[in-house]
């Protein structure tokens, strides 16, 4: 079973984010480097929120409002938790976000070069609603990002409108 919660410990957040694995796929050519991460992660002011299989941690998904209904979701999920496990983190932290935060829509956005990390959000809810071209910078290249969304059940009274 999967639990989640709040993390208030930067160093479970820098243990995830700097992961050598999980870092070439977290980071772009402005990130800033593995030893000067720490002073960019503020559990207080961000809201990071862990995953747990027991008493084994998994990683962590960051949350950031854009206002009150729309935040956004990164996703930092330690390899021991790829495959399916991922898709039970992902389950429990929507479940504790619709419950506990004042989120109506998530949003999220996937470099293009990250097709597993594509499946994984489309295989948890989120659809697709756009591609921003030239978005990030990796390796001195730059790459689009696939936006992606999911809306808290039962919260659409109409059909969406397409722009």
């Amino acid at each position: 079973m999967i639990s989640v919660e709040r993390i208030r410990d930067p160093g479970l957040v820098i243990q995830a984010v700097t992961h050598p694995r999980v870092w070439h796929h977290s980071s772009d050519d402005f990130s800033p480097s593995v030893a000067d991460m720490a002073q960019y992660i503020d559990c207080e002011r961000q809201m990071w929120l862990g995953c747990w299989h027991g008493e084994e941690y998994l990683g962590c998904f960051l949350f950031q409002p854009h206002n009150h209904v729309l935040w956004e979701v990164h996703t930092v999920l330690l390899p021991i938790a790829w495959g399916a496990l991922s898709s039970a983190c992902a389950a429990a932290a929507l479940e504790w976000v619709w419950s506990n935060l004042p989120a109506k829509r998530l949003v999220t956005s996937v470099p293009e070069n990250n097709p597993l990390a594509l499946r994984f959000a489309q295989r948890s809810g989120f659809d697709g609603y756009g591609f921003n071209p030239g978005a990030i910078q990796k390796n001195g290249k730059l790459l689009g990002l696939h936006m992606l969304g999911i809306t808290k059940p039962g919260e659409l009274s109409c059909p969406q409108q397409q722009p």
